[in-house]
């Protein structure tokens, strides 16, 4: 059962991500925590490449890239 919702759930984040390096706009999803914890990008799609000149996986793993 635990299978099941898992191949689910990497079947609907491989949609999202296909439908989302597709479009021609940026999307991403930011995150600032509270008391000054910090912050990052814990989303990207392909095209943040045109905006912040930097790949979603450079973006993600540094939000000051």
């Amino acid at each position: 059962m635990n299978s099941d919702i898992e191949n689910k759930e990497a079947g609907d984040i491989n949609l999202l991500k296909s439908l989302t390096d597709h479009i021609p706009v940026a999307l991403y999803q930011f995150v600032k925590y509270p008391h000054d914890a910090g912050s990052r990008f814990i989303y990207a799609s392909r095209a943040v490449t045109s905006i912040f000149e930097v790949s979603p996986e450079e973006l993600m793993a540094d939000a000051y890239a």
